[in-house]
């Protein structure tokens, strides 16, 4: 009888430690999404310094991965700007693409560097971007959704 235990004993201890293995190397991530939902002026406003408004709607954390709970590795802050790109660049962004684009249809006033992580049309034909840009976590901690982008706090300076 004992025998025969030891197979099946070795393959659940075996697949015990593949599940294991998986919950280990498995990302986690936590999102804070900034609320009452963010109304963004429409196009051609200006914010207090005068650029093309900007401005942030909402702000994430991750952490590249868990071990059942327990963080591993570096957390890394993010804001997502909302703002407005001229109509001819509507059709030549996707969500995953860098910011700028280089592409001569999506030159704007608005300084920002990252990854597009939303798009749309506004009824007048101007294109809505969102960018996803990588703060320290200073700047995370003072951010809100309605804040102007970029901010001017010594944090996110």
């Amino acid at each position: 009888m004992k025998r025969e235990l030891r197979p099946i004993l070795a393959t659940l201890a075996a697949a015990a430690a593949l599940v294991l293995v998986v919950l280990a190397l498995r990302p986690g991530t936590t999102e804070v999404v900034m609320q009452p939902t963010v109304e963004v002026p429409p196009p051609g406003t200006v914010g207090p310094d005068g650029e093309p408004v900007a401005m942030v709607i909402s702000t994430h954390r991750s952490q590249e991965t868990s071990f059942f709970g327990f963080i591993r590795g570096d957390s890394h802050y993010f804001v997502a700007v909302q703002f407005y790109a001229p109509p001819s660049c509507a059709g030549t962004i996707a969500s995953g693409s860098t910011w700028p684009t280089g592409s001569s249809a999506c030159v704007t006033d608005v300084g920002i560097e990252g990854t597009v992580s939303g798009t749309g049309t506004t009824p007048t034909g101007e294109a809505i971007v969102v960018v996803d840009v990588e703060v320290s976590e200073g700047c995370y901690s003072v951010v809100r959704g309605g804040d102007w982008w970029p901010l001017t706090t010594d944090e996110c300076g």
